[in-house]
């Protein structure tokens, strides 16, 4: 029986020993180089910019001011440095040129891309969460209240668009077609009218083939002035 509890304290020692070991190795994943980040992510990027400095230090440690100076500068426009390590890294950089004899309009100021600020606001106090009311479930079938409204809308979106199809389809005029309705009535109208008056021109013809003469319309209008 005793021997039974001494396995069971050591199984469980174990299990112990192993849970610290992750934690302390899922902890490490987040340190880089004395900085704590909030994501693993933020940590590599940060790793990355470690190894950079540590690549960039022995090839420019005897460079002059203008060597430097364009170091400085190429690593601003390429944006190299993002995480507090290169850009602590950068400082020491102005430092460096600041000895050298550069001027402060020589050395462009470090940008940076984050909102501090608002960072600052949204990870203030992270023990304090905003409590959301849950949403009542309904009992029983039927549809939920936002349910209910997006069926209605998608009714009424479909409604709209069958009222659109049949107005330019129809033949009647109305707002949305009316352009080309009329357009339409005009060209048959003048078409009509076309046939009309080649119509007469051939019956014209005939007749003076005939030898009738038909009265012009001035002769008409002499024998029958206005107002007699």
């Amino acid at each position: 029986m005793a021997e039974e509890q001494i396995t069971e304290n050591t199984e469980e020692k174990k299990e112990e020993a192993k849970t610290a070991g992750k934690q302390e190795q899922n902890e490490a994943d987040f340190i880089t180089a004395g900085f704590r980040f909030n994501t693993k992510e933020d940590a590599r990027t940060a790793l990355n910019e470690a190894n950079a400095i540590r690549y960039l230090v022995p090839r420019i440690e005897g460079a002059d001011k203008d060597t430097l100076l364009k170091v400085y500068k190429n690593a601003l426009e390429a944006r190299t440095f993002q995480t507090p390590v290169g850009l602590e890294y950068l400082h020491q950089l102005q430092n460096r040129l600041k000895k050298m004899g550069a001027t402060e309009e020589e050395i462009p100021p470090i940008q940076l891309y984050v909102n501090y600020t608002k960072m600052l606001r949204k990870n203030a106090n992270p023990a304090r969460q905003r409590v959301r009311p849950v949403a009542k479930k309904r009992k029983g079938p039927g549809l939920d209240r936002y349910t209910f409204s997006v069926l209605i809308k998608i009714f009424l979106l479909i409604l709209v668009i069958g009222m659109f199809f049949i107005a330019l389809k129809s033949d009647n005029a109305n707002i949305l077609n009316y352009e080309n309705v009329i357009n339409d009535r005009y060209a048959v109208w003048e078409q009509e009218l076309s046939e009309r008056e080649k119509t007469v021109k051939q019956k014209e013809l005939e007749l003076k083939r005939q030898g009738i003469e038909l009265p012009s319309y001035e002769d008409h209008d002499a024998e029958n002035p206005v107002g007699e």
